[in-house]
């Protein structure tokens, strides 16, 4: 049997050009670790990935957190964090719709009552 439903619309985000690669390293506490970004006018994927082995340890009230800002200074807002596994951590920002020329990355180190501990990247596009 058919029923007439109404007529439905999507809409598609799309992007004008290509997306972008950054990348840069970093040691923390003995521990190398790379970023690298993704970047798109609609989204930024960004990867942390333990060179070495292993993330730098922290304690279990503690987590990471990563501002990412472009060139005029834009903090890209946070979607997403996960951790698949010990020596990644994943996280997806919005993007601002613009296709960001250079970034700035800090990747933080959160403790219980707030206190951060801080560290720049340097990330270069095309790594």
């Amino acid at each position: 049997e058919r029923t007439n439903l109404f007529p439905m619309r999507a809409t598609v985000d799309r992007i004008n050009r290509d997306s972008a690669q950054f990348m840069g390293f970093k040691t923390i506490s003995g521990s190398k670790i790379r970023l690298t970004v993704q970047a798109s006018e609609i989204r930024l994927t960004a990867s942390v990935t333990a060179a070495d082995g292993a993330l730098p340890s922290i304690s279990d009230d503690s987590w990471f957190d990563l501002l990412l800002t472009d060139e005029t200074g834009y903090a890209f807002e946070p979607e997403s964090f996960v951790t698949p596994d010990e020596r990644t951590l994943l996280f997806t920002f919005e993007g601002s719709g613009q296709m960001p020329s250079s970034l700035s990355a800090v990747l933080m180190i959160v403790g219980p009552s707030g206190e951060t501990e801080s560290f720049p990247i340097v990330v270069d596009i095309n790594g």
